[in-house]
């Protein structure tokens, strides 16, 4: 074979090659324009996109051949239409509750946050713990109001459960009269041994209302009053 064959060949051989290598080409192969060391790409020419719905948009308005080619389009639509590549804007089709939210600085809340900017009702417990003045909290079971609870108002929150400090409690309860029972036997005073445990009872004072009834009143110092026992806050003069 003479070199003039030979030189023929790797002459075909190369275009084949280069072929092989051009995107906007038939014959591309993309698996070995990967793998290939001859690849050369020349940014200038080359076209970028800002995203992949820009390229999207493009793809369908000019087709794969019209953006291979650098130039403006050649297909018969695009002759009509006169349309650039680099003209062609894309538009993000997001709707509104697939858009980007404002972010808020994040604000650290504490209960003495709460209670010095509290509004509506609960600004009555707020003007009494600011000016020291006792509440007076009734309290009730699951069927009426049992008595109520008098003193200076220390916190409370958001879900209207109240402490208070300097306390006064009042409440009304039946009287009973013990009788013999032949099972328990007499009873017995109990007040030495809760004093041996620690244990310290609040003096009650008792008042007779009726035959029945009686009302007790008692200091407790410090305590807290669930919500769910509340049922009116009246602010004392």
């Amino acid at each position: 074979m003479s070199t003039n064959d030979k030189n023929k060949e790797k002459n075909q051989e190369s275009s084949e090659e280069d072929e092989r290598l051009k995107f906007d080409s038939e014959s591309f192969d993309p698996l070995f324009t990967l793998y290939s060391k001859d690849l050369k790409l020349n940014p200038q020419k080359n076209h970028p996109f800002q995203n992949f719905a820009q390229f999207e948009a493009a793809l369908k308005r000019v087709g794969v051949y019209g953006l291979a080619s650098r130039k403006k389009v050649t297909t018969q639509k695009a002759k009509k239409e006169e349309v650039n590549i680099e003209d062609v804007n894309a538009v993000r089709n997001f709707q509104p509750h697939q858009m980007a939210i404002k972010s808020t600085p994040m604000v650290q809340r504490n209960l003495t946050k709460f209670m010095d900017n509290v509004e509506g009702p609960l600004s009555l417990l707020r003007k009494c713990k600011e000016t020291g003045k006792h509440a007076k909290i009734y309290i009730r079971n699951n069927k009426s109001i049992v008595g109520h609870t008098m003193g200076r108002v220390v916190a409370f929150d958001k879900h209207m459960n109240i402490m208070l400090d300097m306390a006064t409690e009042t409440f009304k309860r039946r009287k009973f009269k013990y009788s013999e029972d032949k099972y328990v036997g007499e009873s017995k005073d109990c007040s030495q041994r809760l004093l041996n445990l620690g244990i310290t009872l609040p003096e009650c004072r008792v008042k007779s209302v009726n035959r029945k009834n009686a009302i007790v009143t008692r200091y407790v110092g410090k305590v807290l009053i669930r919500c769910e026992c509340i049922a009116m806050v009246v602010r004392m003069s």
